[in-house]
């Protein structure tokens, strides 16, 4: 029995299009596989005294996509924006710095919710106080007494301890 041409071009087609989803499907895969270890690579949680907050309470940065990656990322995070200037921070959005080293808030976003959003870090957020936080990126790890570095890590979490001078 003889199969038809046009059905044998249908399943040679059929095959080709499970590749493309199989291609496809991998590469989703990696990019949230690298997209997530930034939430997991480098995570400590650690008692920190907040010495300085030089942060605006939203910030983006907005990154140099341009095109279709520009419009979705500013439909689904907002453009890139901030309440104001950090006098004296180093990066567009600020940075805390602790006892322990320099660490940076999450971007603003409009599909953040709970308390790691970054307004809701900031209103935590009080000078001289000590706070549980917990952090996590590529940068190096904060000990006492560790000077700023180019690559801060994420806050995470934060949780208020006391300590506060009166």
């Amino acid at each position: 029995m003889t199969v038809d041409p046009p059905i044998r071009d249908i399943e040679r087609g059929l095959v080709a299009l499970r590749r493309i989803v199989l291609v496809v499907g991998a590469f989703v895969v990696v990019i949230a596989t690298l997209y997530a270890s930034e939430f997991v690579v480098g995570r400590q949680t650690l008692t920190v005294r907040v010495l300085q907050a030089d942060v605006p309470r939203y910030c983006r940065e907005g990154h140099g996509s341009r095109g279709l990656g520009k419009l979705l990322g500013d439909l689904v995070s907002g453009r890139r924006g901030r309440d104001f200037a950090p006098p004296q921070a180093m990066t567009y959005c600020g940075e805390v710095s602790s006892d322990h080293g320099d660490f940076k808030l999450p971007e603003s976003t409009r599909l953040a919710f709970g308390p790691w959003r970054r307004e809701a870090l900031f209103d935590q957020l009080r000078e001289g106080c000590l706070f549980e936080v917990t952090v996590s990126g590529y940068g190096a790890d904060l000990r006492l007494g560790t000077w700023s570095t180019n690559r801060p890590k994420t806050l995470r979490r934060l949780r208020f301890v006391g300590g506060c001078p009166i």
